[in-house]
């Protein structure tokens, strides 16, 4: 689980920094055409990571309190 959380951690970076990077342009009729969903997918990933992080450190702690 904690592996899964660290990917999670690591696409979701990956994703803002691919948005960093990308060019923003206008197109003719004034839109801003920019890969948005990048920010969907690496808020959720980045969300995920911290949720899966988090609950292997809650069962270390419940583990530990058992013994």
């Amino acid at each position: 689980m904690l592996l899964g959380g660290l990917l999670g951690l690591a696409i979701g970076i990956v994703c803002y920094t691919i948005l960093w990077f990308s060019p923003a342009t206008l197109d003719a009729q004034g839109f801003v055409q920019q890969p948005f969903y990048l920010v969907i997918i690496g808020d959720l990933a980045i969300f995920l990571g911290l949720v899966l992080i988090l609950i292997r450190w809650v069962m270390m702690i419940i583990r530990r309190v058992k013994k």
